[in-house]
């Protein structure tokens, strides 16, 4: 049987825990093994399963086949089965931390096992709560960024961990300090035309930037990364989405990033956002909370309103019967409403009418 199989061949390991080349080739048949299994690996592991890996692992940190097949294993327990998380202690994580901190991998190497810490955060408070023990975690995933710039596959898995890890405040603000948020936004440039990249980025960034430095920030040119990713993909949703909300969150946390979002078409590309998914909810309550934002400043008022004014009035009128939307929206149209220049505006587009069917 499957487990019977697998059974004799960790106890051989364990037997041969002194011979690599046995651990080597019995590793690597168990990954074969595994990998053809899928779903039914599971029946097959036990606590013993993951510490005989482990030790071998650590008892030959140089034996680069031994290194490969012991991440593609845990690759197919973890990843693959998408459960397993009673198997996780600390020395695996560790082990699987040290592999992606420091080793010079194949990429698709480094793919597993960056794609093994992800499934590791998805897998429940004890699991998140031991891998977040690891002090070498951040920093591992950052250097491990930094190191495959140009790998889309790399580069998005390792941004995911960042944004699942980014539970509090403090895990934050360490993300910012080893250079996490910058590398986010480096693959945000880098990567512009990768899609999947992109909307990633955007959902970690939206979280991430209220712990970061915003004169960093804005020395890394932003900003600017921002607007261009959002312009490279005007017709996917879910990247305006994360794109309207992120320079809301950039715009709340600096009064210059307003200044700078203004004067580099942030404003026209949200706005004009809207009025393209005006049937999109999400859409229209991130789009109307950051020209909500923009809008507070005085000098900003008469430019936001006049490429705004009309999307905020359209998505208004189309989501009506929700409440958080009619509340943004009227608050937006209040400020908005305290410039001069913007009031005809606003009649034009009916707003006395609108806001007497917000009311009812």
């Amino acid at each position: 049987s499957m487990k019977s199989y697998a059974s004799e061949v960790f106890n051989s390991m364990a037997l041969h825990e002194d011979n690599v080349s046995i651990l080597e080739h019995a590793s690597g048949a168990l990954w074969a093994f595994f990998c053809a299994q899928n779903s039914n690996v599971l029946s097959c592991v036990t606590d013993n399963t993951i510490s005989t890996i482990v030790r071998a692992m650590n008892r030959f940190p140089g034996c680069s086949h031994l290194q490969r097949n012991g991440i593609g294993i845990f690759w197919a327990v973890f990843s693959v089965s998408g459960r397993g998380s009673d198997f996780v202690t600390d020395d695996l994580v560790s082990m699987v931390v040290r592999f992606v901190g420091e080793r010079e991998s194949d990429a698709a190497d480094m793919i597993s096992a960056i794609d093994i810490v992800l499934a590791l955060t998805s897998m429940g408070f004890q699991a998140l709560e031991i891998l977040l023990k690891n002090e070498m975690l951040i920093y591992s995933i950052v250097g491990c960024m930094r190191r495959y710039p140009h790998s889309p596959s790399i580069q998005g898995a390792s941004i995911d961990v960042l944004s699942n890890i980014a539970v509090n405040h403090d895990i934050k603000t360490e993300i910012f300090q080893s250079g996490g948020t910058d590398r986010i936004i480096f693959a945000l440039g880098t990567l512009q035309q990768d899609r999947t990249v992109v909307c990633k980025a955007f959902a970690a960034l939206a979280n991430l930037v209220s712990a970061a430095n915003a004169k960093i920030l804005r020395a890394n040119n932003a900003t600017t990364v921002m607007i261009d990713a959002m312009k490279a993909h005007q017709q996917i949703v879910s990247i305006q989405i994360g794109a309207a909300s992120t320079l809301w969150a950039l715009a709340s946390s600096a009064a210059f990033f307003q200044d700078d979002i203004a004067s580099l078409g942030g404003v026209e590309a949200v706005a004009e956002a809207m009025a393209r998914f005006v049937t999109s909810e999400q859409m229209q309550s991130k789009g109307l909370c950051f020209v909500w934002s923009l809008a507070i400043p005085k000098h900003l008022k008469k430019r936001v309103g006049w490429c705004a004014i009309e999307p905020v009035v359209n998505g208004l009128s189309a989501h009506i019967s929700v409440e958080k939307i009619c509340s943004d929206g009227l608050g937006c149209i209040k400020t908005l409403a305290l410039n001069p220049s913007n009031r005809g505006l606003l009649e034009e587009c009916g707003i006395f009418e609108l806001i007497h069917a917000c009311l009812w």
